[in-house]
């Protein structure tokens, strides 16, 4: 199993905060403005697996978020973390760089809604957990059979929830263009960086409110109304308590 660890710190003070992202369109994801900030903000992280397959894209760099997530420390996970689960947070800590907003309260608390949306796994689930389509059908009509419980659309397919947030609906799949192909929702790097442009920029409010909103930069946090960048305030209390943990461990990760 890969194994996270602790490298030595680099000389000099870290920064207080993560790197500024440049002022971006979706398609410019790919210049080499972005792709820079996108290796500040992880190297900023400061995470590292031990795995071969992992060290030769993992940024060097202090002690590091990931490396905390599997710590004693870190009550959300205990003391050890499985493969799968690394991957999960390694997973998250990439979409950050690439569709986050270099604030740490924004990957706190997308950190904090993925352990509550998809449980200690952190990876993409289907609805209810279950391992199948056939099964996450059958568990969706029973439970919804009057909401999303039955196909939709030109396709046949049952649009229950898919991936870190649980993407709901054939509207929503169709408006993240994967309608026809709705497991699409299901890979990781998809997941992840659905979740934090989502959270962003308040696709799933019924505001059109995002993250900054509720947890500003420079203000105190409105934690029960900023569930609502997902889904009304269900559960608001547990993510909460989630996302104080995420946080501490991001402020020591830079110790």
């Amino acid at each position: 199993m890969p194994r996270l660890r602790a490298l030595p710190p680099r000389l000099g003070k870290a920064p207080s905060r993560w790197p500024s992202q440049p002022k971006r369109t979706d398609p410019e994801l790919g210049t080499a403005a972005h792709k820079g900030w996108a290796r500040a903000v992880k190297e900023r992280a400061g995470y590292r697996c031990e795995d071969p397959d992992h060290d030769a894209r993992q940024p060097r760099g202090g002690p590091g978020v990931a490396v905390y997530l599997r710590s004693a420390k870190a009550p959300m996970f205990g003391t050890s973390l499985s493969r799968s689960q690394v991957a999960g947070i390694e997973g998250i800590l990439d979409a950050f760089a690439v569709t986050g907003d270099g604030r740490d309260k924004t990957l706190a608390y997308g950190l904090a809604t993925a352990r509550r949306e998809v449980g200690a796994g952190m990876v993409p689930v289907r609805e209810g957990f279950k391992k199948t389509d056939a099964e996450a059908r059958a568990y969706v009509l029973r439970h919804y059979p009057t909401k999303y419980g039955k196909p939709a659309g030109p396709w046949g397919h049952v649009y229950y929830g898919r991936g870190i947030v649980q993407l709901t609906w054939l509207d929503n799949y169709e408006r993240e263009g994967i309608a026809a192909d709705p497991d699409k929702a299901l890979e990781p790097k998809f997941a992840a960086e659905l979740m934090f442009k989502g959270l962003l920029d308040g696709r799933w409010n019924g505001l059109g409110k995002g993250l900054a909103h509720y947890l500003p930069t420079d203000g105190p946090d409105d934690l029960k109304n900023a569930r609502r960048t997902v889904n009304i305030t269900d559960h608001w209390e547990e993510i909460a308590g989630f996302y104080r943990q995420f946080m501490g461990a991001i402020t020591a990760a830079r110790t």
